[in-house]
């Protein structure tokens, strides 16, 4: 069951199995480290949505999920600000209990549906171990692959522009990639076109440790993909 209400962007949906924190604003929810919040916002002037399935504050390196225990963590500050960026709608999960993206009838995945987006983007995060990629870009299927190779083209264009982030190496060729999602049910869906983006640590976690925001290197590349994103569009 679904419940609405208004918001200053639209209408937000809210869940009603899900630990709702109170009176918390959008930001306590992101830097909750204890309660599961799923966030959600609509923007209706865009067809844009942007997700965010496992994100956890700085420091909250496990989920209390065990199909998927590693958390991404601030990437949801990340999500949000991309979305905001692009005027989009979007929706995150915080300390999630369950693999919401990759299970159809989840509520995060129902959401997906009820927004019918044009252009779905999922932001994750890796810690570097498998990752083939400093950013990994995938559509979940090699036969999509055309939409994630032209994604990545236009991005490292972008990028090669800034002294600080032109370092960064960037695919979305599947031969290429670690991160393919080829089990990620919100990705490989044939509704929308969805990207499944995976951020380096050094883009999500400030090295500060009084610092819990993502550093300023990550903000700025999602500048660079929003308008990326925003040049894609125009191609379609």
């Amino acid at each position: 069951m679904y419940y609405y209400r208004l918001t200053r962007r639209g209408t937000e949906v809210l869940d009603n199995d899900l630990e709702r924190g109170g009176d918390l604003n959008i930001e306590q929810k992101l830097n909750d480290k204890e309660h599961s919040h799923l966030i959600k916002e609509i923007e209706t002037s865009t067809n844009i949505l942007i997700g965010a399935p496992h994100h956890a504050p700085k420091g909250i390196k496990s989920l209390p999920c065990k199909e998927h225990p590693d958390s991404d963590e601030n990437v949801g500050y990340l999500a949000q600000y991309l979305a905001n960026k692009l005027n989009a709608s979007y929706i995150i999960a915080v300390n999630a209990k369950s693999d919401y993206n990759k299970i159809l009838d989840s509520e995060y995945i129902q959401f997906i549906k009820y927004i019918k987006p044009k252009i779905f983007i999922e932001i994750h995060g890796h810690g570097g171990t498998n990752a083939k990629q400093d950013i990994e870009i995938s559509t979940g299927s090699k036969d999509k692959e055309s939409w994630s190779i032209e994604l990545s083209k236009i991005l490292k264009e972008n990028l090669q522009k800034d002294d600080t982030l032109n370092n960064l190496s960037v695919s979305g060729s599947w031969n290429e990639i670690y991160f393919t999602a080829k089990y990620t049910k919100s990705i490989k869906t044939g509704d929308w076109i969805g990207f499944h983006i995976e951020l380096p640590q050094n883009l999500r976690i400030s090295k500060l440790d009084a610092v819990t925001l993502p550093p300023e290197e990550g903000y700025l590349f999602l500048d660079y993909l929003a308008k990326t994103v925003k040049q894609l569009i125009n191609t379609l």
